[in-house]
């Protein structure tokens, strides 16, 4: 399968989802995928405000991108994880 699909696939299904994302130079970035091309991708906070805490990364420049649920499952933790010192909100199962 081609590399850029794959890529795209994996991108285009974590859109709106809690993301841990490492640069090449070891810094952590945390956020909400909200969109991607061939070249970036855009993080934020999810606020309504679109370019309230936006942040662009040139693909390139990016070495991994976890979910943060992936994460949560594989350390076991319980609590919400805040985005940008702003609380999660927890989702009741019906």
């Amino acid at each position: 399968m081609n590399q850029r699909f794959t890529e795209d696939a994996w991108l285009d299904a974590h859109i709106d989802t809690a993301i841990d994302l490492y640069l090449c130079s070891g810094i952590k970035l945390m956020g909400l995928l909200q969109s991607h091309d061939i070249d970036v991708i855009v993080i934020g906070n999810g606020s309504d405000d679109p370019g309230q805490d936006t942040q662009m990364i040139y693909k390139s420049a990016i070495s991994t991108i976890q979910p943060i649920r992936l994460r949560q499952a594989i350390r076991g933790d319980q609590a919400p994880v805040a985005l940008h010192g702003r609380p999660r909100p927890v989702r009741k199962e019906l």
